[in-house]
């Protein structure tokens, strides 16, 4: 089993990297590897990896190109058969937009997280009152999750166009005032939360039936096992499995 070019792996970002950390991380590598730059036996190994970067921002850039990158079916190689993309493709699921706002304000929320009706984010979360250590000791972050559709109109939303929408009912409710706001970046997750629409067995057992055949390769979480799970059930999955890999191989 193989897999086609990592657009990640050549930006240097990990896969759950913000728009502002694929931004920098390409500028970094457009200037390293520029064809003005670099001259004589260097020109064209630069040459190559300027492109191959250029390729993997405009990739990555781009919500909706992300989402279908980040498709594990469409990213292996060989192709799977036709029946089985196509299966795959009925599978629905529901998206996520994470923004996350740096403050110094110290205090947020009574809570680490509150659920909310009739506001366009339905979920604020502290991350202070999660872990003290997650932030720098002056600074708290406030994580305005967006559920949605990949494609919709808040799926294609900007940071400041979400921070915009957000803000009036952050003032309203004594949470954040414009003036408080340090930074902001936004987290991306197209299939984030199962759909199960009618019929979907029959297509989930198209694609697991071929996937689960396939040699080193395990599917877990909410994602891959298709499969609406709390955070700690997929932690505790992911050891079991580490577990069984590790026995398997005599680790």
């Amino acid at each position: 089993m193989a897999t086609k070019r990592d657009f990640y792996e050549i930006l240097g970002v990990p896969k759950n990297a913000s728009e502002d950390e694929i931004k920098k991380a390409y500028r970094k590598l457009a200037m390293k590897h520029h064809p003005d730059r670099n001259q004589g036996d260097a020109s064209k190994d630069a040459e190559v990896k300027f492109k191959e970067a250029k390729e993997a921002y405009e990739m990555l850039s781009d919500a909706d190109k992300r989402a279908a990158a980040d498709d594990l079916v469409q990213m292996l190689t060989p192709a799977v058969p036709p029946a089985v993309l196509q299966a795959a493709g009925k599978l629905g699921y529901l998206s996520l937009i994470v923004l996350y706002v740096v403050t110094r304000k110290t205090n947020l929320l009574a809570t680490s997280y509150v659920y909310y009706l009739g506001r366009p984010y339905h979920r604020l979360a502290e991350m202070n009152k999660f872990c003290t250590t997650l932030c720098p000791p002056d600074e708290n972050m406030l994580a305005i999750e967006f559920s949605c559709h990949a494609g919709d109109p808040i799926w294609r939303s900007s940071a400041d166009e979400l921070l915009a929408l957000s803000m009036p009912h952050l003032v309203q409710d004594g949470i954040l005032e414009p003036a408080q706001v340090v930074k902001k970046f936004l987290v991306r997750a197209p299939n984030a939360y199962p759909i199960r629409y009618l019929g979907y067995r029959e297509n989930l057992e198209a694609v697991r039936t071929h996937l689960e055949q396939l040699p080193g390769l395990a599917l877990l979480g909410r994602t891959g096992e298709y499969q609406y799970i709390d955070s700690d059930q997929c932690m505790e999955r992911a050891i079991e499995l580490a577990d069984s890999i590790a026995a398997a191989g005599g680790g």
